[in-house]
C-alpha cells in the first residue's frame, strides 16, 4: 500500500515536472527573438540585438543578444541544434531539482513563477529575484533551483559582437495539480 501511494506521489511530480517544461520551453523559445525591421530605401533587413536592461559595475546587462547563453553540454552542431539540446538539458536539470511546495499542494495553489536572473559573461548565475509570484513557498521552490544552478553549473555566455556579456534571462515555474 505506502508502494502505491509512492507511486501516485511520484505521478504528480510528474505532473509538476512536465507542466514547468512546456512553459519553460516555450519561454526559451521567445529568448531566440531577435526583432528585424526592413529599411525601405534599400530593403535590407538590419537586426536590433543590444536592448542594455542594466548594469554589473560598469558592465552592461543586456536583454537580447545574437547569442543568448545557453545551458551546457551541447556544443555540437549548428547554434539551432546547440540552442535544442541546450533547452532539453536545462528541462532535465529543472525537472530533477524542482519540489512542488507541500504546503501549496496541500492549499490547492497553482500558478506561475517567473524568475529572472542573470547569466554573466563568465556563464555564472546571479542577480536571482521574483519578478512574478504565486506565493512565497512556490516562489522559494522556484528560487531553490535557481541557486542550486548558481552552484553547480556554468553556462555558456552570451555573445553581443562577438563578446561574451552579461545577459538578463526570465524562467516561468508553473505550478499545478493534476
Amino acid at each position: 500500500m505506502n508502494q502505491t501511494k509512492f507511486t501516485k506521489s511520484k505521478r504528480k511530480n510528474r505532473h509538476l515536472q512536465i507542466a514547468v517544461l512546456l512553459i519553460i520551453t516555450g519561454t526559451l523559445t521567445a529568448f531566440s527573438y531577435v526583432s528585424t525591421s526592413t529599411s525601405k530605401e534599400n530593403h535590407q533587413s538590419t537586426t536590433n540585438y543590444s536592448t542594455i536592461s542594466t548594469t554589473i559595475g560598469k558592465e552592461p546587462i543586456f536583454k537580447g543578444v545574437e547569442e543568448m547563453p545557453r545551458f551546457p553540454g551541447c556544443e555540437e552542431g549548428d547554434i539551432s541544434e546547440k540552442e535544442q539540446c541546450s533547452n532539453k538539458k536545462l528541462i532535465t536539470f529543472i525537472a530533477s531539482n524542482l519540489t512542488y511546495p507541500a504546503s501549496a499542494k496541500k492549499d490547492g495553489i497553482e500558478g506561475m513563477t517567473v524568475i529572472s536572473f542573470v547569466v554573466n559573461k563568465k556563464g555564472k548565475v546571479s542577480k536571482i529575484k521574483v519578478i512574478k509570484s504565486v506565493r512565497e513557498d512556490c516562489d522559494e521552490a522556484a528560487i531553490a533551483v535557481i541557486e542550486k544552478m548558481k552552484k553547480e553549473i556554468t553556462w555558456i555566455p552570451g555573445k553581443h559582437e562577438g563578446k561574451n556579456v552579461s545577459v538578463e534571462m526570465t524562467l516561468p515555474f508553473r505550478f499545478k495539480l493534476s
